[in-house]
């Protein structure tokens, strides 16, 4: 679990037992300074602002849950309500130029892992233009296990550094 510096966002990864190649990750956000009840919300509204203003403060977005099936580009059924997050913050703000970052970790030779991370980013703009994101506001961008931002010689580590990125273009 990790907690960013603001102190406002809890992001964690969990496995299923003993298999290590399964894992899902979660992120829990700050609602009020006082203990409350849980209610959903019927739209993603909140979280748009939320992507909103860390794009634009940071110029950085780390993603998680967008998957791929295992050494494929193919998305993941349960990556799409991601996906939808970042395609109403590109209709919500019509002006934003976005790159799209894959990482991998370093379980496959970095050619591999590049030529993988390169056909991922290009599944996601792909997705992203089937809904109506024009492609001249994006990027792509797969630079494979040369940017780790966890350690890989623990699978923690290594899910965490399996990741997708958006920056300010």
């Amino acid at each position: 679990m990790v907690v960013n510096e603001e102190g406002n966002r809890l992001n964690g990864i969990w496995g299923f037992g003993n298999n290590l190649s399964r894992y899902g990750i979660w992120t829990f956000k700050k609602k009020a300074s006082k203990p409350s009840s849980c209610q959903e919300s019927d739209n993603n509204k909140e979280e748009i602002d939320r992507l909103e203003k860390e794009l634009k403060s940071s110029g950085k977005l780390i993603i998680y849950g967008i998957d791929f099936e295992e050494n494929t580009s193919e998305i993941t059924k349960n990556s799409y309500l991601t996906l939808t997050d970042i395609e109403d913050l590109l209709q919500k703000n019509t002006s934003l130029k976005v790159k799209i970052t894959a990482h991998t970790d370093n379980t496959a030779s970095e050619k591999l892992s590049l030529d993988l991370s390169k056909k991922r980013t290009e599944s996601i703009v792909n997705y992203l233009v089937s809904k109506g994101i024009p492609k001249a506001r994006l990027s792509s961008e797969g630079v494979g296990s040369k940017y780790p931002i966890a350690d890989n010689t623990i699978w923690l580590g290594r899910a965490a550094n399996r990741r997708i990125e958006l920056s300010l273009n």
